[in-house]
């Protein structure tokens, strides 16, 4: 993978987040903001294991190869 095509990932990611960001505050909380959406991604212990997890998974196949 391209040294481009994981800088254009990482942007896509922090445009997404932006884009949910945007959308709740412009709805008035009708969507969850994104500290909320982690929040509940890392609610309990197991879910706080499989982020991390999950997070290093696509790392190691997007990133570091």
């Amino acid at each position: 993978m391209s040294h481009d095509l994981a800088l254009a990932i990482w942007g896509a990611v922090a445009l997404g987040l932006v884009s949910c960001e945007v959308l709740a505050r412009v709805t008035g909380g009708r969507y969850a903001q994104v500290r909320r959406l982690l929040h509940l991604l890392t609610a309990t212990r197991p879910r706080t294991a499989f982020a991390f997890l999950g997070w290093m998974w696509i790392g190691w196949h997007l990133f570091a190869r």
